[in-house]
Parts: structure tokens; sequence; C-alpha cells
């Protein structure tokens, strides 16, 4: 009998046991306190390959006494670093990266925040933008040296990437996406019409102002998009404010950024890029530069021309084998620009 009731005992204050434990445990717990405030810290959402970021994390006011640190296993390895003030050295490899910060102190339950730097390489060969059409035609933009490539399409040279001039320290003009500056290599500046133009019009074959562009380049003017949608479309004329049904393709390229498909996918709409013009979805701002939406999915660009008072543009989004026409107020909207030139091959056979 004694064998019979010996381990049912035994269980029975193993149970017990383990019962109190947890419960010693809970009760630890339940006497934590929460901090005063949350962990903060200043981080980039975009940065160049290579580049080094500099943050300070802060924001807990009570406990006093806390102790911040940092993980992040993909900059620092299975190391974890207690500072305040930390320095990250991205990869020269483009991708997201995670780093976290934490408080801790006796008695209170900890905080934590975590940020994710997405690191872009803007080389056009290969870096973060994949599938682009690179043009051997290139010219240098004398205000700030950037290198455009252009190609000639119908009777005008067109810029075959987004402008990303800033302007100067003292004037500047467009902004980035999100005001993220280094998205000015990959996505260009967006501009509203006043800022693209220079708040003037243009009508006629390479006649729209220079406004933001380059010296010899100026924004396409209805009759330089017409020039453009009629090569594309095989030399049959369209209109300026005709939808450009089935022309889109000619224009949009199947690009990558990071390794993510720029254009969701979209099995009726086959992005062939035909003139090596370099559509990519580069997306817009509105409320004067603040809010920004669309990136991946829209890509917009200005005309010197206006309807009712209103800057006009074309666009192209994901889905949609066409290229419609828009007119927006002049100052809310921020759009993309290519700069355009009566092209020189044109140029020498008028002489």
């Amino acid at each position: 009998m004694k064998k019979t009731y010996l381990f049912p005992l035994f269980l029975f204050f193993a149970t017990f046991s383990l019962l109190t434990v947890s419960c010693d445990k809970d009760k630890d717990e339940d006497d934590k306190e929460y901090m005063t405030g949350s962990v903060t810290f200043e981080f980039p959402q975009y940065c160049l390959v290579g580049a080094t970021i500099e943050t300070y994390c802060s924001g807990v006011t009570e406990p006093a006494d806390v102790e911040y640190f940092w993980v992040s296993s993909q900059l620092l390895g299975k190391d974890t670093v207690f500072t305040q003030q930390m320095t990250f050295h991205i990869p020269d490899s483009a991708g997201s990266y995670i780093v976290t910060a934490f408080a801790r102190a006796d008695g209170y339950y900890s905080s934590t925040r975590a940020a994710t730097v997405v690191a872009i390489d803007p080389d056009v060969h290969d870096g973060s933008i994949s599938g682009l059409l690179a043009s051997d035609l290139k010219f240098v933009d004398s205000r700030d040296g950037k290198e455009y490539m252009y190609v000639q399409v119908g009777k005008l040279d067109w810029m075959a990437e987004n402008l990303e001039y800033a302007g100067t320290a003292e004037d500047s003009v467009g902004v980035a996406f999100y005001r993220q500056n280094v998205l000015r290599q990959i996505f260009g500046s967006l501009y509203s019409w006043n800022d693209a133009t220079g708040g003037q019009t243009g009508s006629g074959l390479g006649g729209g102002p220079q406004g933001v562009c380059p010296e010899g380049w100026s924004i396409p003017t209805r009759e330089d998009w017409e020039d453009l949608g009629t090569a594309i479309n095989g030399g049959d004329t369209v209109g300026f404010t005709g939808g450009w049904e089935g022309l889109a393709s000619h224009l949009t390229v199947e690009a990558k950024f990071n390794g993510t498909r720029m254009w969701p996918y979209s099995p009726k709409f086959e992005k062939k890029n035909t003139y090596g013009w370099n559509a990519i979805p580069c997306g817009h701002s509105t409320d004067y530069y603040t809010r920004f939406r669309h990136l991946l999915q829209y890509g917009m660009w200005w005309s010197a021309s206006e309807d009712e008072g209103k800057g006009e543009y074309r666009y192209i989004y994901y889905n949609i084998n066409a290229v419609p026409r828009h007119a927006v107020d002049k100052d809310d909207f921020g759009a993309s620009v290519r700069c355009v030139r009566v092209s020189s091959a044109l140029a020498d056979e008028n002489v």
C-alpha cells in the first residue's frame, strides 16, 4: 500500500512547489513598474552604402539610473553595446539594416525602439536599381556636376532619368521623396509646377522655359510631349490631351529597387522600355512638399503648359498601359521633371 500512494504524494508536492515558484515569479513581475518616457533616437530612413551614422538614444526620464544599450545582428553581430551614443558603419552592399535600442533598470519593465535604414547604391549600372537601359549619350549639368543619360526620340533629345537639381544652399528648389536627400540619386527630385518652370509657360518644339533644367535644356511643352507620343505610336499623331492608350509600355522599364519590383506586378501591362526612356514610378508630393505618396506605383512628369490656371503633367500608373494628362495646383503638387532639347542630329540637318 505504501508503494501505491508514494508516487501520487510526491507528485502533489512537486506540483505545489512549481505553483509556488510560478506564483513568486508572477509576484515579482507584478512588482515591476513602467518607466516614464520611452526610448527615442534619430536614424535616417535611407542612406548611401558605406555611410557612417551617428546617433544618440534617450527619452526615459524615470528612473534616473536607466542603462541604455544597442543590438543589431546585421551591424553588430552578436555584440550588445552598452552606451547611449553610438556609431554605426553601414556595409558597402545595398539592403535594409535594423538597429534596436533598449533602456533597462532594476525593478522596471524595459523600453525599446527599433529603426530600419535602407542603404542605396546610386550606380546606374550595378547599383540599387536594376533593369534600366543605359544610354551612351550623356551630358553633365555644369551647376552641380551631375551626369545624365539622354536618348533621342522623335525630333527631341529627352533625359533618360529624372532631374535631380536641388538649387543652391542659398536658394534651394524642389524636394527629395520623404525629404530623404539620398533618394534624389535614385528617383530624382519632386518640383511644383512653379518651381519646375519658373512660373513660365512655353509652346512649340523645344520652346519651353529653362526653369530648373540645365543650360540648353527646357521643360517639355505640349508640342514636345506630342512629338514623343507620335514617335512611340509608330508615327501616328497623338494629341496632348489624349490618354495615349497602349503607349506606356514603350516608356516604362521593368526595374527593381534593392531587389524589390518597382512597378507592382500587372500581367496585362508589359514594361518594354522600347526607347530607353526609363520611366520609373517616383511618386509625387502634395501639401507644399509635406506629404508623399505612390512611390514605386506612379510616375508623373511636368509639362510647360497650363489649363485654366493649373499646371499640366502626364502620368503612368502601374497597371494601366496609358499616359494620361492631368492638371493640378501650381504650388501644391510635386512631380518629376524630364528636360528636353531639339535633337542635335535634327539641328545639324537644319544647318
